[in-house]
This record gives structure tokens, C-alpha cells and sequence, in this order.
């Protein structure tokens, strides 16, 4: 996962653009505490179907980022199916 958007250079230059602390963000980077629960994570969005972010399951249905407005739109649609 460390190419193109979500490369280390690339993390570390958003988190800098956000005037974060670069050198805390790096160490935390670095020391991989939650790589486990990362991977996990990713391993359960892709057994679901799910395949790139942003992506969202409504109910079982893999829905992808349209906008607010259309992600908004497909979430009162399945609540208006539930009545």
C-alpha cells in the first residue's frame, strides 16, 4: 500500500500541509502499532466486496462515492425500502 496516494512521501506531505506534528506523525507512521488492525480492516472491506475507498456496503450493497448529495440520497432510499 505504499504507492501513489497513500506512499509514506505523500502521508507525510499531506500531514505537513495540515500543519501537523511531521516528526510525531513520521514516528507513529513508522512504529506500525496498528498495522495489524489496518490489515484486518482492509482484509474485511475486501471480503465484503469492497475493493477501493471510497466505498460504502448500504445493506449488503456496495455503493461508490458520488458525492454527499448521492451517498445521502442512496442511504434515504434504503430507509424509505425499510418502512
Amino acid at each position: 500500500m505504499n504507492d501513489g496516494g497513500y506512499a509514506d512521501s505523500r502521508l507525510i506531505q499531506i500531514a505537513d500541509e495540515l500543519g501537523l506534528d511531521v516528526d510525531a506523525f513520521e514516528s507513529c507512521l513508522d512504529d506500525g502499532e496498528y498495522r495489524d488492525q489496518v490489515e484486518a480492516s482492509t482484509a474485511e472491506a475486501q471480503d465484503t466486496g469492497i475493493s477501493s475507498t471510497p466505498e460504502f456496503q448500504i445493506n449488503g450493497r456496495i455503493v461508490q462515492w458520488d458525492g454527499y448529495e448521492a451517498l445521502a440520497a442512496e442511504i434515504e432510499a434504503e430507509l424509505d425500502g425499510a418502512d
